[in-house]
Parts: structure tokens; C-alpha cells; sequence
């Protein structure tokens, strides 16, 4: 996995490698449902900060130590993506970035943030919307493909 589209929670490159040749850095495998946040470098903590949901293209593929996975986790996923884009995360994390080269968030740091959860019906309302935003963006891409020039 190489990319994630910042604004709707996508992976959207990954490059291949033979096992021999993967970068110290590739850590993680992933699977589907996951969901991925950077804890290194320039965007963490800001309007680019880089959250993304592993979708099943993705599954089993491997992951920088630059991202920290979220699975199986006990509340709307869909919520949780939406929390990962707030101005209540990104500040908690920018607060925590140490580093001056490549700022990083520790894993201490990060299981200390705090989650603000309203009550279910609003946790449900935005999860809804998240969830039909991936259901559309699946639609308009099957929409393309069926195209033939």
C-alpha cells in the first residue's frame, strides 16, 4: 500500500514487491474492514493527515510502521473513520508529534487519545452517511468501468 486519498478515507495505490525486497519499513499486514491512521511524518495531526479504510482489494497487503491499524474495534467503524478526520483527533495528535525530521506520534501517545462519542442515534446518523459515501464512490466507479468507447 503507497497512497491514501486524505479526503475520502481510500487507499488508492499500492506497489508490489518480492518479499526479498521489501523495505525494513513494511510492517503491517492488513485485511479488510481495518482501518489505518498515520502516526509519521509531515500531515499527521493536520488537514492532510492521512486515515484510510482497508477495502478488500487491499486485503493482505502489507503496510509501513508509518500507519497504526484499528481492528475489530467496538464502535461504528464508519464513526470511527469520521473521528479520524475531526479537529478533536488532529489536534490531540498534533499536540503529540515529537521529532523535528519526520514528527511521529508514539504508541503510548496514540491509545491515550480521547474519543468523544455521542449518543448512538448521532454515532448511527454519521456512520450511515460514511458508509453511503464508500456505497456511492463503488457505484460511480462500476458506472465507468461498464463504459465501452
Amino acid at each position: 500500500m503507497s497512497d491514501v486519498n486524505t479526503h475520502s478515507f481510500e487507499i488508492i495505490n499500492s506497489t508490489s514487491f518480492l518479499v526479498h525486497e521489501l523495505p525494513s519499513r513494511a510492517s503491517y499486514e492488513i485485511r479488510t474492514g481495518d482501518i489505518l491512521t498515520a502516526i509519521a511524518g509531515n500531515s499527521v495531526g493536520t488537514k492532510k493527515h492521512a486515515t484510510a479504510l482497508v477495502t478488500p482489494e487491499y486485503d493482505g497487503c502489507i503496510c509501513t510502521n508509518g500507519f497504526r491499524i484499528f481492528r475489530n474495534i467496538r464502535i461504528d467503524p464508519y464513526f470511527f473513520l469520521f473521528f479520524l478526520k475531526s479537529e478533536m483527533f488532529l489536534k490531540q495528535m498534533f499536540m503529540l508529534r515529537t521529532g523535528a525530521a519526520i514528527p511521529s506520534v508514539s504508541d503510548a501517545d496514540l491509545v491515550n487519545i480521547r474519543i468523544h462519542l455521542p449518543d448512538n442515534s448521532v454515532i448511527k446518523k454519521v456512520g450511515d452517511a460514511v458508509k453511503r459515501s464508500f456505497d456511492l464512490r463503488n457505484q460511480a466507479k462500476k458506472i465507468i468501468e461498464q463504459i465501452s468507447p
